[in-house]
């Protein structure tokens, strides 16, 4: 299948996010890499999984599940979250993302169309104080899915226990903007969330953290790193 743009996956699927992940990047990434993964002869391919609890589940996932991708993670071995490669960046004097000065914890799909479909709630109503133009197109793809399907398609899906009750699943489903067809599902608006921190300290003590004990996880992912290399 070949798409003109992103747009053209979620029309072709009418699908935006799901439980399993967001449709386009499926189709345009890990399709596309497993379709090159076949075509090419290589020694490992590299992939930026950074330091955090969710990231080491996903790496160890790619080694048993993926085998033939040959996944080397080089943050992890590292060590190295995001605020710590931003924090290199700016000692590089290299200019970062102006999303992560946005105190946005990911650069995926912000240009003119603003806004990952991957995004939780905190990531959309940050998005509509600092881009309220992106977050309407991204309300508008919504509506215009949903109406084309016939059913709720949306990004975010509350998770409060009275949403868990509900008998129709997908009435806990979060639209960025009212549905008139579907009064009875919130928006990201209705509902409280923790709200992204920022990942750039323009305090001047970049670099403190070096002084900060190394944790043992740290060795023991550099060594199984090592050992699968």
């Amino acid at each position: 299948m070949h798409y003109y743009s992103i747009e053209d996956v979620w029309k072709y699927w009418l699908s935006l996010n799901v439980s399993y992940g967001a449709i386009c990047s499926t189709e345009l990434k890990r399709v596309v890499r497993e379709k090159w993964q076949e075509d090419n002869t290589f020694t490992h391919q590299v992939f930026g999984f950074e330091f955090n609890k969710n990231e080491m589940n996903r790496a160890l996932s790619m080694h048993l599940n993926h085998p033939k991708s040959k996944p080397i993670f080089p943050l992890l071995m590292k060590a190295y979250d995001k605020p710590k490669c931003i924090e290199i960046m700016q000692s590089l004097n290299i200019e970062i993302p102006q999303s992560y000065k946005d105190g946005l914890r990911n650069n995926n799909c912000l240009g003119d169309d603003y806004g990952c479909v991957q995004g939780g709630i905190g990531y959309w109503q940050k998005l509509y104080r600092i881009n309220k133009e992106g977050y309407l197109r991204r309300a508008r793809v919504e509506h215009e899915l949903t109406e084309e399907a016939g059913f709720q398609i949306t990004m975010c899906k509350e998770q409060s226990n009275d949403a868990k009750e509900l008998e129709n699943k997908k009435d806990a489903l979060l639209f960025l903007l009212p549905h008139p067809d579907y009064p009875q599902n919130k928006t990201v608006l209705d509902v409280k969330a923790r709200e992204p921190k920022p990942m750039v300290d323009c305090n001047g003590f970049c670099g403190t953290n070096d002084l900060i004990k190394r944790l043992e996880t740290e060795k023991e992912i550099n060594l199984q790193t090592e050992m699968a290399l």
